[in-house]
This record gives structure tokens, C-alpha cells and sequence, in this order.
């Protein structure tokens, strides 16, 4: 039997309005030698009945469930344990992606022998959501195959870098050998994982097409004030986690710039906190090291001397 080139790993949690179309997405992909992976993390809706229904019909489908809900980033980790394709490719259940997208990527991550390929998104924004809280697409040219640091670097200098995951096409080997799994943070969707990966990446490419349809809706973006704090804390540990990773990095002077932007955009949501709500915060950080690297954000920006 032929090796399976491409493993694309869904983490579904009460995705039933969308799951139909993310599925048909992928069973109709132009590049049959596929596995699907589908993390079902204790829904409580019609999800794991839409996937066992799909399962009956195209067995390349996998069901794998957790006991309780655990999050994004545990599902994708099973996931990727569980990959046996030589490309790993996450897609979220509420997104879905163009039907050439796994063999037009495999046949680019081939030729070019790369670790990981960025892919442009297309963005569907429900009526109703904030605009301000949609990320955006790469729109620049990167015609060439750059170490995951000067891309890193590149993209931040021309503000086209963001966290998401699904944005990029992975060499399984690399992953899996480099190590690269999401961890679980005080708040937040594993959003320390591309930085990490573009950290130990070779070789980094960008396909100029849009092969991924992002989905945006109120029940994706959170808008209460609480929720916002919550975002703050999970950015801040992200910030804190980041900064230990490069901290082991012999190269980390060339990460400088990324650390400097992500200060930059921290700054500005503790200048709106409270003094009650720095500490409130501050007393959920788990480690000392991390309540040191917040209390140096706060004094930053004049939260308290």
C-alpha cells in the first residue's frame, strides 16, 4: 500500500453548523492518499454523530475522542501522534479548504524540500462581528526558501505574521523529530507553537495562493470584558513562554525583533487594566519567573511603580 502522503488533523468541539462543509472540504480533496483525523473533544452536540456518519461513508476518516474536553491543543497533539503522512496539515471544524489544497502543497513541500509551507487565506466575516478582531491574510511576495528565522523576521517586519496554525503545511518528520507539540498555557490556543517551530525550521516556503477559508463568527471571537482579560493573560503567558524557549536559543539575538513587537502589542492592554486587576492577574501566573516577567510589563507601562 502506498504511504500516505498528507494527514489533515480536525479538533472538533460543538461544531455541528459547520462541520458538514469542513468534511465534504476534505473527502473531495483532488489528492485521495489522504488520512483525516478528527479529534472529537467531548462534544455535546450532533458532531460525533455528523463524524461517525462520514466515517461510514469514506473510511480514510478517523475518530479519535477524548473523555472530557480538553482543548485544541491536546486534540491536535493526539492528532499528530496518530499522523502517519509524510505533511501534516491542521484545519479547524467551523473552516474549510479549497479542494487542490493537499496535493498542490504536497507537490510544492516535495520540490522544495521544505519543513513547513505558509498558504494565503480567504476570510468569511459574519454579519455582526467586529472588524477590528479579524486577522488578516499574507499578501506579500516570498518567492524563496528562507531558515524559519529570517521568515519569522521578514513577516513581522512587514506586519504579516500571526499564531495560526492552520495557516501552515508541516514535514511530519520535522515535527515529530524536532519535537514540536502544543503546550498547554494558563489561557489560549497553543499560540506559542509556530514561533517554536519556525525556531527550528531549515527550511520555510509561501505559496501565493489562498487555499484556506477562514470562518469568522461571534461564537469564534470572544467580546465580553472578561473574556478580553482571559485573551490578555493567555498573550502574556504566551510572551513568558517564548521568552524561556529563546532564552535556551544560541541565536536568540535574531529573535530580538519578534520579542520587542510582541512587548509592544502587551504594553498597550496592561495600560487599560485596573491596579486591582494586575494584581488579580499577577496571582494567576504559575511560576515566579513569570509574575517577575509581568511585574516588569506593568512598571513598563505605569501600571504601578
Amino acid at each position: 500500500m502506498e504511504k500516505i502522503k498528507v494527514s489533515i488533523i480536525v479538533p472538533v468541539y460543538n461544531g455541528e453548523a459547520f462541520l458538514e462543509e469542513c468534511l465534504d472540504s476534505l473527502v473531495n480533496q483532488t489528492l485521495k492518499n489522504i488520512e483525516i483525523i478528527c479529534i472529537n473533544d467531548a462534544s455535546t452536540d450532533k458532531s460525533l454523530k455528523i463524524l461517525q456518519e462520514y466515517h461510514k461513508r469514506d473510511s480514510r476518516i478517523k475518530i479519535l475522542s477524548n473523555p472530557y474536553n480538553m482543548g485544541q491543543p491536546t486534540s491536535r497533539n493526539k492528532g499528530i501522534m496518530e499522523a502517519n503522512g509524510k505533511y501534516i496539515q491542521f484545519v479547524d471544524a467551523d473552516d474549510y479548504i479549497e479542494k487542490e489544497t493537499s496535493k498542490a502543497l504536497f507537490e510544492f513541500a516535495e520540490e522544495k524540500k521544505a519543513d513547513m509551507c505558509y498558504m494565503g487565506m480567504e476570510i468569511h466575516i459574519e454579519e455582526g462581528v467586529d472588524i477590528k478582531a479579524v486577522p488578516h491574510s499574507i499578501c506579500g511576495k516570498y518567492p524563496n526558501v528562507y531558515t524559519g528565522k529570517e521568515l519569522l523576521q521578514i513577516l513581522i517586519e512587514n506586519k504579516e505574521f500571526f499564531y495560526y496554525t492552520w495557516s501552515v503545511f508541516y514535514n511530519s518528520s520535522f515535527l515529530k523529530g524536532n519535537e514540536l507539540v502544543y503546550r498547554e498555557l494558563v489561557c489560549g490556543q497553543g499560540g506559542n507553537f509556530i514561533p517554536r517551530c519556525l525556531c527550528r525550521a531549515k527550511r520555510v516556503i509561501v505559496s501565493d495562493n489562498k487555499y484556506y477559508h477562514y470562518r469568522v463568527h461571534n461564537t469564534s471571537i470572544t467580546h465580553s470584558e472578561k473574556a478580553q482579560k482571559e485573551l490578555l493573560l493567555g498573550k502574556i503567558m504566551r510572551y513568558v513562554d517564548i521568552l524561556q524557549f529563546f532564552a535556551n536559543d544560541e541565536n536568540a539575538s535574531e529573535l530580538e525583533i519578534f520579542l520587542n513587537e510582541t512587548y509592544k502589542k502587551l504594553i498597550g492592554g496592561i495600560q487599560n487594566l485596573t491596579y486591582n486587576e494586575t494584581i488579580e492577574l499577577k496571582n494567576r501566573m504559575p511560576s515566579d519567573f513569570a509574575k517577575h516577567i509581568f511585574h516588569i510589563l506593568c512598571k513598563k507601562g505605569q501600571v504601578y511603580d
